[in-house]
């Protein structure tokens, strides 16, 4: 019965070598909620998408017939986008290349309660989903599927529109359909290789050992620079005490010959030039060989 909560689950695979992105539409966007309505298989992997319906208020008349209709929409990650979120990719795939996209129709039928006698006009079991076949015959399942219902009723605009979000308050009750696994059309593309994965993960380790190396020559050279600093400044107190002795002493007067004091770097340190160019040089070594 369709007054009490039901759900049914839908397995959307990829057989393809790559990953693909996928999400659902529907035509009747209030009466049904998808969890999850997108996201991304790996390759060879599926994905279960539980499908509920809302509660109605009564159960419709025995001859009814569903109109809705489901939408399952898949594309390729190639490499070169592998790095964007689904977002992204479904507003660049759709502006640059959308006949990439792939789609997968569903039409919803509702069956009878168990125990209870069908309607002719019901048909005795959901209609199986169009993606099994070959894109030129899901084109021509589609026209056909679509030129009986403009004989059968009035001519319907049908637009298809995403589910409500996972956070949304869940409706009630479920589709009815045939359960069968729903597997993506192939893909012509090459797969993707595991070496540029691999190549992406050994440039970062690189790029952050190579930026761990300039901290530490960073480091270092503010070291040496307090050091330069505080060597300079004791040199220059030992000049300005040599100055005033010789003030108080004359050379000539002593009969010694004048005393010339000559800047020295004290012993143990390295002028700033050759400490700046040691840094460098040991930076660019870290950078090109580890």
């Amino acid at each position: 019965p369709f007054t009490q909560l039901v759900k049914e689950i839908l397995t959307v695979r990829n057989p393809n070598h790559e990953p693909v992105a996928f999400k659902v539409k529907t035509t009747a966007p209030k009466q049904y909620c998808v969890r999850p309505n997108s996201g991304r298989i790996e390759a060879g992997q599926s994905v279960s998408v539980q499908v509920i319906l809302q509660p109605m208020k009564e159960d419709p008349p025995p001859d009814f017939k569903c109109k809705d209709k489901f939408l399952v929409q898949s594309v390729a990650i190639t490499p070169d986008r592998e790095t964007l979120n689904l977002p992204e990719l479904w507003a660049i795939t759709e502006k640059q290349s959308k006949e990439l996209i792939k789609e997968s129709k569903i039409r919803c039928v509702y069956l009878p309660a168990p125990g209870t006698v069908q309607a002719v006009n019901q048909p005795t079991s959901p209609v199986n989903p169009t993606h099994a076949l070959p894109q030129q015959d899901l084109q021509n399942q589609t026209f056909v599927q679509a030129e009986q219902t403009r004989a059968a009723s009035p001519v319907e605009q049908q637009t298809y529109s995403t589910y409500p979000t996972i956070n949304e308050k869940p409706p009630a009750a479920a589709v009815s359909y045939d359960a069968q696994p729903i597997s993506t059309v192939k893909h012509e593309h090459r797969p993707v290789p595991v070496s540029v994965s691999n190549g992406h993960t050994r440039l970062r380790r690189q790029l952050y050992e190579a930026q761990e190396e300039n901290k530490r020559l960073n480091h270092i050279i503010d070291n040496y620079k307090q050091d330069l600093n505080a060597a300079q400044l004791r040199q220059r107190k030992s000049e300005e005490i040599a100055e005033k002795a010789t003030r108080n002493i004359s050379p000539t007067s002593a009969g010694y010959p004048a005393i010339r004091t000559q800047e020295r770097i004290p012993e143990g340190y390295y002028p700033f030039e050759v400490v700046i160019g040691a840094a460098i040089g040991a930076f660019l070594f870290g950078v090109l060989f580890f």
